[in-house]
């Protein structure tokens, strides 16, 4: 007897067992040649940031690069005028009355821009500084020179608003690799790109960089999109104020949650 055309459910079975193992293979091997580009990209990144770390402090440059989470880009860009950070929501405040500050200067109605708190450099000391600055009674010798204050004569107006030259060429992350997380000193929350969409924030995100040798604490994570699990990182760099950097497996939200414990840590201590 003839055995009919077609497959058994054996022979089926079979082959759906096959198409499964070469499925899951071919994922692990996407997967791996991610982390693979990952790692690459990180390391480039890392050498771009020492490079510039490194002209920041021989060419007394401020210096911040820019990194672009939406197009993967990076790339430098200096100030002859320095700038100032604090922490999270209070960097965002400052830059909100730094705005409107700049905005009654711009229209008149303030002729003296330290006639209102909060103008925005950061503490009073530098207020008092500024003032000297500003002032022609003094030499520029006769001031304090606070580490990261004024080498030189300069306006409010441009303390306040630096202009920034691009200092370098643009780069790019590899093709399907994306920049999942970015937290710094001056951001109140880590910034990710379903971040960006849902509260319409710039794409574009910063890490400063001074003269005085010394780099802004920072974070960010590469890896992709996954449709299942959303943004899976596959590693990130992280560096200290002075530049010790460090690439870990993983994302780092666990170490952005430790490192605001200690900050807050010290700050009731100060308070006590």
């Amino acid at each position: 007897m003839k055995k009919a055309p077609g497959f058994s459910m054996i022979e089926m079975l079979a082959v759906l067992a096959m198409i499964v193992f070469i499925s899951g293979t071919a994922i692990a091997g996407v997967s791996r040649f991610g982390r693979y580009a990952a790692s690459n990209d990180l390391g480039t990144f890392n050498s771009f940031l020492r490079s510039s770390f490194l002209s920041s402090v021989r060419n007394n440059q401020y210096l911040r690069v820019v990194i672009d989470m939406e197009e993967g880009t990076y790339w430098s860009e200096k100030s002859e005028t320095p700038f100032f950070i604090s922490t999270g929501e209070e960097f965002k405040a400052k830059e909100e009355e730094n705005k409107k500050l700049l905005e009654r200067m711009e229209s008149g109605d303030t002729t003296d821009p330290f006639k209102d708190k909060g103008s925005a450099l950061g503490m009073d000391s530098i207020m008092q500084k500024a003032r000297l600055l500003a002032s022609d009674e003094i030499d520029n010798s006769d001031y304090y020179n606070y580490e990261n204050f004024i080498p030189d004569r300069k306006s409010l107006k441009d303390i306040l608003s630096p202009d920034f030259q691009k200092a370098s060429e643009v780069k790019k992350f590899s093709g399907g690799i994306i920049v999942t997380g970015f937290f710094a000193y001056h951001t109140p929350e880590i910034i990710t790109p379903d971040l960006i969409m849902e509260k319409e924030l710039e794409k574009t995100v910063y890490i400063y960089i001074f003269p005085q040798g010394r780099i802004e604490p920072f974070f960010l994570s590469l890896g992709e999109r996954s449709d299942e699990d959303g943004l899976n990182s596959f590693l990130f760099i992280s560096s200290d104020m002075f530049m010790n950097t460090k690439i870990k497996p993983g994302s780092f939200e666990e170490e952005v949650s430790d490192m605001r414990e200690l900050l807050t840590d010290r700050d009731e201590e100060g308070k006590s």
